[in-house]
């Protein structure tokens, strides 16, 4: 497979190493997996083998998918690597721009910090590029309100353009995000 071919069917997804409390993030994980399978596009993710990378990245696994995985150099003692390609990268810069080398688009489940980081780097990573990538939020149980506020927040106060806003698609389920990818970037 060549690296365009494999960018034009990768999706890169962002999520939380940990389940949460909520065991519809893991089910939503899941079904995402499953999804991308389907939909005949590959995975690209950060590496990791616990909670929600973990289950997304065993299912599609699981379904005969490909996944490729980026662990940071100073994590690699604390991730279980289990996955087709691990390469390894430098530090979170380097991991953030091979991530976004290899996607056609991102689709984020639920997540801490670190998620919200990549989130907001897709988001400026789209918005320089002669190619916009779509940023694709599940809303499981609500997770991204908050955040959805933040932007419409923004908007409406005149600091957020409404077309930079435009990237950010916020759907309800993991088939509703694929599905949104896949009218997208084909």
């Amino acid at each position: 497979m060549t690296a365009d071919t494999m960018t034009k069917k990768s999706i890169c997804v962002f999520c939380a190493a940990r389940d949460g409390n909520d065991a519809s993030f893991a089910d939503a994980a899941k079904e995402l997996g499953q999804e991308i399978v389907k939909s005949g596009y590959n995975l690209v993710y950060g590496g990791g083998d616990k909670g929600l990378m973990g289950h997304v990245s065993r299912t599609v696994r699981e379904e005969g998918g490909k996944v490729v995985g980026f662990i940071i150099e100073e994590l690699i003692k604390t991730k279980e690597a289990q996955i087709e390609d691990n390469i390894l990268v430098k530090d979170n810069k380097a991991c953030r721009e091979a991530m976004d080398g290899l996607s056609a688009a991102y689709i984020a489940l639920p997540g801490g910090f670190w998620t919200i980081e990549e989130i907001l780097q897709a988001i400026s990573f789209s918005q320089s590029s002669a190619t916009p990538k779509p940023v694709v939020l599940v809303d499981t149980n609500g997770y991204y309100a908050p955040l959805k506020a933040l932007f419409d927040n923004g908007v409406n106060s005149g600091i957020i353009d409404k077309s930079k806003k435009d990237p950010v698609i916020i759907c309800n389920t993991p088939a509703e995000a694929v599905a949104t990818v896949k009218r997208i970037v084909g």
